[in-house]
This record gives structure tokens, C-alpha cells and sequence, in this order.
């Protein structure tokens, strides 16, 4: 071997030194750089987890989110159901009050024009008994003393109102 000039020595040492260092890098760096990868390995498993768990919590989410929007919807187009049968129930008492208003003050504007219509009756008669016992003066004035006619006139009169 010393022909193509390799000593023996030098390739044992060097061989040893080449185990040394191997079991130095193994020891010192190859358990601390595996042990690190590992734990690496772990945290990236645990992230991929904790990633599918927020997912299906957010999909869960989502979901719930949907229920309540139709839930709430529901409730609303109730409410607003509610609310238009109460305003159609007002306006029917609104409308019966009103009919009701209006028949009373027809009833009273009758009523009204009956007492008015009576009240002009009355001064009718009123002005004709005037008138007839004025007439009726005139004419007795010229057949009649002023004492008969007064007498005569007085029993009409009496007759009359009694006659009302």
C-alpha cells in the first residue's frame, strides 16, 4: 500500500477520527436535531388539528348563524302578521265608532229639525190666531159693542190654544 502511497496508520487514524466525529455529531447534534424535528412534527400535527377544529367550529357556526337568521325571520314575518291584524281590527272599531258618531249626530240633526220644525208650527199658529182674531175684531167691530167682541173674542182664543 505504501506503493501507491497510502499509509496504513494515517487511514486507521483517520478512520478513527471519522467514528469519533460520527459519534460525537450523532450524540451532540444528530438526537438534538432529530428530537427538535420531532417536536416540530408534533406542533405542526397539533396546528393541523387545532385548524380542522376551528374550521368545523366556524362551518358550525355558520350554520347556527343561518338557523337564527330564519328563526329571527320567522319571528319577524309573525310580528308583522300580528301587527296587520291589529291595525285591521283597529280600523274596523275606528270605522264602527265612526258609523256609530255619525247616526247620533243625524239622529240629533233630526231631532233638531223636528223642534225647529215644531217651533215654527207653533208661531205659525201663533201669527194666524193673531191674525184671525184681528180679523175677526174688524168684523165684529162693525156688527158687535166693544164688550161683546171682547167676550167672544177671548172664548175663541181659549178655544183654540185648548184646540192645540
Amino acid at each position: 500500500m505504501e506503493k501507491l502511497g497510502i499509509n496504513a496508520y494515517q487511514l486507521l487514524a483517520q478512520g478513527v477520527n471519522f467514528l469519533i466525529l460520527m459519534f460525537i455529531l450523532k450524540k451532540f447534534l444528530l438526537k438534538p436535531l432529530l428530537a427538535l424535528l420531532e417536536k416540530r412534527k408534533a406542533s405542526i400535527v397539533d396546528l393541523a388539528q387545532t385548524e380542522e377544529d376551528l374550521a368545523k367550529r366556524i362551518k358550525d357556526a355558520q350554520a347556527k348563524d343561518q338557523q337564527v337568521l330564519k328563526q329571527a325571520k320567522i319571528k319577524a314575518d309573525e310580528i308583522i302578521k300580528q301587527a296587520q291584524n291589529k291595525a285591521r281590527k283597529e280600523t274596523a272599531e275606528i270605522l264602527a265608532a265612526a258609523r256609530q258618531e255619525s247616526k247620533k249626530v243625524l239622529d240629533q240633526a233630526d231631532i233638531d229639525a223636528k223642534s225647529e220644525s215644531e217651533k215654527a208650527k207653533t208661531r205659525l199658529q201663533v201669527m194666524v190666531i193673531k191674525e184671525a182674531a184681528a180679523l175677526a175684531n174688524r168684523a165684529l167691530s162693525e156688527v158687535l159693542s166693544k164688550e161683546d167682541q171682547q167676550k167672544i173674542t177671548e172664548v175663541q182664543i181659549a178655544k183654540l190654544v185648548k184646540g192645540k
